[in-house]
């Protein structure tokens, strides 16, 4: 046998293994619930995704638009099935909003007290004022 032949045989086993990897890699996705995405699938095969465009971008493409269909429903909301990085990727967004409007919170209440004793200086004030407006036209004029 020839150094071609044994490449060109090599070749073919490496991409039957491949392949093999890839289908096993679809099937296990779709047995375990998670989205059939190329990234998921190049991760479990151990191949890249540029060869999962090339070589089984109609297969992946017809698996995901069955699975897209699929959703799961929290309480009235149907929310698209994800895979664990995207899951990740959304509570980090959520953690981040979250302490966020716990600053924006924090700034606000102290404002909100700030406030309140400005308008209890100010109702103070208003009562003191209304007290001498009261005194003054009770207290008898002048020559009379």
């Amino acid at each position: 046998m020839t150094g071609a032949e044994n490449l060109d045989r090599a070749r073919k086993r490496k991409s039957a293994r491949k392949r093999r990897a890839v289908e096993e890699a679809i099937a296990s996705l779709v047995r375990d619930g998670h989205p059939v995405t190329f990234l998921a699938i190049a991760q479990r095969a151990g191949v890249s995704r540029g060869y999962l465009y090339r070589k089984f971008k109609t297969e992946i493409s017809s698996e995901r638009s069955a699975k897209e269909r699929e959703a799961r429903r929290i309480g009235d909301k149907v929310v698209p099935l994800r895979t664990m990085d995207e899951y990740r990727h959304i509570e980090s967004l959520l953690r981040g909003k979250i302490d966020r409007l716990e600053g924006e919170n924090k700034t606000l209440r102290a404002e909100m007290r700030t406030l309140t004793v400005a308008i209890e200086r100010e109702r103070g004030s208003t009562e003191y004022w209304r007290q001498q407006y009261e005194a003054a036209l009770v207290r008898p004029k002048n020559g009379r």
